[in-house]
């Protein structure tokens, strides 16, 4: 057996393979009622009402998962997408829709299923005021399609998805005994703009919360924590029980913006996306059978190489050393799979790997040989 390592990159032409179509669902495989069922919903939020920016990744980051996904074996059928601008959506991303969606989910799904949540658009906070377990005083908030404005009488911004009322739509699923990833790909605080570069951030100006509002606001014992996130403390709440386990990625800490960037950065035909989704993305096509801890580093690693500074990835969760889409830790295949087509070799791998036209791949005995160790060499032409 040999192995392929890359010597010489060149910059893009398609995201998971030189020889695979991404538009061509993967072949669905009959799952008897005894095994676990695999369930995704894709939130992407790209248009919204007059005063809030409206984004241009969020409807490319549902289609990038979802793609992702079919290769991962997940059934269309169990792939819900709520997204503006996407062809076959089930609806728009609105309030009623994500949270009707997510109770869909916790009525269908059984112990032993995984689901897979994940959340691209605008991030805000607002001001609580008896909630004392927010430390900064500040609920972190998603924006769906009908954000609405600040209402003072309720003292909540109309339609926004507070992180307490996602933290319990998650833990349901968890009480039926189903695993949950949720992956949240929006900013909570902070602006920024930067050539290409926008923040999915709503400053709360913005949304109409005034100032009043946030000096008002209930303080748990301690200065305010930037660390701290209200998904996050709101999924913990069941640890410790014989619930579902969870894992959860979230693309900057409260007090930074998430990127919706240009990506793969000075390709001739690079689209927008989030920052967390297309990394995250890639990543797991580099190495598809790595652990949540190891996505985790691997997005910080990738962030660091491009130097972003203005987010910090995190991840949170019961079962972060299980290998990705899996629930339990098992042994781990790093490398490449290899095809053979008559007499020529494919390697399904592509723009999300940093191989494109004109890469020059070494093969290699052992993985870990050098350079001076190939056996041949072979130039990806096409």
């Amino acid at each position: 057996m040999y192995w392929f390592k890359a010597v010489l990159g060149a910059f893009s032409l398609v995201l998971f393979g030189v020889t695979l179509a991404l538009g061509i669902a993967a072949e669905e495989q009959p799952v008897s009622e005894s095994e676990p069922r695999h369930y995704a919903l894709l939130v992407g939020v790209s248009q919204y009402p007059q005063g809030v920016p409206s984004l241009r990744g969020p409807r490319n980051d549902v289609q990038l998962i979802q793609r992702l996904l079919l290769e991962r074996k997940f059934a269309a059928k169990h792939i819900q997408i709520l997204a503006d601008g996407v062809e076959g959506a089930a609806g728009l991303p609105t309030h009623a829709a994500i949270m009707n969606a997510l109770q869909g989910l916790a009525r269908q799904v059984r112990s032993g299923d995984f689901v897979y949540l994940h959340f691209s658009g605008h991030g805000s906070r607002q001001p609580v005021t008896a909630d004392a377990t927010e430390p900064d005083g500040l609920d972190e908030i998603f924006l769906p399609h009908d954000i609405g404005r600040w209402d003072g009488g309720n003292h909540a911004v109309r339609n926004a998805l507070v992180d307490n009322e996602m933290g319990k739509a998650i833990n349901r699923l968890r009480e039926r005994g189903a695993f949950v990833w949720a992956v949240f790909d929006a900013c909570h605080s902070a602006t920024f703009t930067r050539g290409d570069i926008v923040p999915r951030n709503v400053d709360p100006g913005d949304l109409g919360i005034p100032e009043t509002a946030f000096a008002a606001t209930a303080r748990g014992r301690g200065a305010a924590d930037a660390n701290a996130n209200g998904f996050l403390k709101s999924l913990t709440a069941l640890d410790g029980s014989d619930q579902g386990g969870y894992v959860a990625f979230f693309g900057a800490r409260p007090d930074q913006i998430a990127p919706d960037m240009k990506l793969p950065r000075n390709a001739e035909n690079s689209q927008y996306y989030g920052l967390l989704t297309f990394t995250l993305a890639k990543a797991l096509t580099e190495m598809p059978e790595i652990s949540y801890r190891q996505l985790n580093e691997s997005i910080l690693q990738h962030y660091s190489a491009q130097f972003v500074t203005s987010s910090t990835p995190l991840a949170e969760g019961t079962h972060l050393d299980a290998p990705v889409f899996g629930q339990t830790v098992a042994p781990r295949v790093r490398q490449w799979p290899i095809r053979v087509q008559g007499e020529a070799l494919s390697l399904p791998a592509g723009q999300l790997h940093g191989l494109d036209t004109g890469a020059v791949l070494a093969i290699l005995e052992k993985p870990g040989d050098g350079d001076d160790a190939a056996k041949g060499y072979v130039l990806n032409a096409h």
